[in-house]
């Protein structure tokens, strides 16, 4: 109706500039009051969407956690495949293989080994590109990490390229601090994210398999625009990948593809039983929740998230009334997650802050804390105060979360290992 609506309000405003579309002006038969279950509808709408990301919030460690898993398991296959001669028989994690090849690399020897690796399980007889498979792992494992950690928009996605690696030197300090550039796309606006350490890592990893594939250079390809058909300039797009002997950059559908493979390898289901189903899009509202949660406000989220209205922010929010929590949470629950009328003095608060990064030179000290909470719970264990244990099991996780978070960004053993992610700096312009 709204867009009956709309149409018959073109017509008339197109009367008033070309006179030939007068005889077709006419009041509009749908009337302000025939659209006023909108209001309702867009609620109902906003409710559903907050639940959907209620629900797969807490599954994304799972995920992140199973893209990590499976893009380790098919590194260490193909290399164990890599290994053995065409024709002979291997096992890995239990599954009987042979090394096949097929009959067009048998015609022309040498050809078609360098982009395939062909094996065969014994057990069903499924042929297996472990080149492929591997691949497919490592590029699910980028598009998660990229999107959880950027909150970027699908098209937004796949049109990153190396030259949007920046740096800025701050003025006060002299610190170069790394940033992602993100192009104009739905508000054609834009904007430039702050590069963090996991970010970065990811990155790394990406530019370094581009260049080892590519001998030293990333490859500039162009990319098809769905929306408005036409081809994007060459560029070093870094979601990248190779058909054969050509590169091409991903589409919005190579990267659901691999999305959706990874889910249906973590089995993640709701609390009805049902498969969860993520859209790239479902990461850019929960990586908005998750920032804002952990402290970063509101209208600082919009503008990492490229958004004009601060409303359209908050509409992303699948998050409670914080004051309406915390006012409840003190009458009834007592803070920091204690039982009421435990003692509660909030010790470790910074260690459980979402948004406090450890810097690595601090790691023993985060170590000596862990090992302390863990002998203070179990003293408090011993001594029946069970308000001090759980108040103590909530440091501790959030200790032992930030260590596994450490232990990611810890820097590689050779320098040799290190990648230059090869980043312009902004420098200070000055007028005369």
């Amino acid at each position: 109706m709204g867009r009956v609506r709309g149409f018959y309000l073109d017509i008339q405003e197109w009367a008033l500039e070309d006179a030939s579309w007068a005889q077709w002006a006419a009041p509009s038969p749908v009337r302000p009051r025939d659209q006023a279950g909108q209001a309702k509808v867009k609620r109902a709408t906003t409710a559903r969407i907050h639940q959907r990301i209620r629900e797969r919030l807490p599954k994304l460690p799972e995920l992140v956690e199973t893209a990590e898993r499976h893009k380790a398991e098919q590194r260490q296959l193909l290399a164990v495949a890599a290994a053995v001669d065409v024709g002979e028989l291997f096992t890995f994690d239990g599954v009987t293989y042979r090394r096949t090849q097929t009959a067009a690399s048998l015609r022309h020897p040498g050809r078609y080994l360098i982009h395939k690796a062909l094996i065969d399980d014994t057990a069903t007889g499924e042929r297996i590109d472990v080149v492929k498979a591997e691949d497919d792992a490592f590029w699910s494992w980028a598009v998660i990490e990229t999107l959880r950690h950027t909150g970027v928009r699908l098209e937004e996605l796949v049109e990153i390229t190396h030259l949007a690696l920046v740096s800025y030197r701050l003025a006060d300090t002299g610190e170069l601090v790394p940033m992602l550039q993100v192009v104009p796309s739905k508000t054609d606006e834009e904007r430039v994210l702050l590069i963090s350490p996991e970010l970065a890592s990811v990155l790394a990893s990406m530019i370094t398999r581009l260049r080892a594939q590519n001998g030293g250079t990333i490859p500039l390809v162009a990319r098809y625009d769905a929306h408005e058909r036409v081809d994007s300039p060459l560029l070093p797009h870094l979601f990248q990948r190779k058909a054969g002997w050509r590169a091409y950059a991903m589409g919005a559908g190579a990267v659901q593809r691999l999305l959706s493979n990874t889910l249906q390898r973590a089995g993640l289901r709701d609390n009805a039983g049902e498969l969860l189903r993520f859209t790239p899009h479902d990461f850019r509202r929960m990586f908005a929740t998750d920032a804002v949660a952990g402290g970063l406000p509101a209208h600082i989220a919009a503008k990492l998230l490229g958004h004009r209205s601060l409303a359209t922010t908050q509409a992303y929010l699948a998050i409670f009334d914080e004051e309406l929590i915390r006012a409840y949470r003190a009458f009834q629950l007592g803070t920091c997650s204690r039982p009421y009328g435990s003692p509660c003095i909030h010790e470790h608060a910074c260690i459980r802050c979402p948004m406090l990064r450890i810097d690595p030179r601090q790691r023993q000290r985060l170590a000596e804390i862990a090992h302390n909470l863990a002998e203070r719970i179990a003293e408090a264990k011993l001594n029946g105060w069970h308000g001090e244990v759980a108040g103590l099991q909530v440091s501790l996780r959030a200790a032992q979360a930030k260590l596994a978070s450490l232990a990611k960004q810890q820097p590689p053993v050779d320098s040799r290992d290190s990648t230059d992610l090869g980043l312009p700096v902004f420098r200070q312009i000055t007028t005369a």
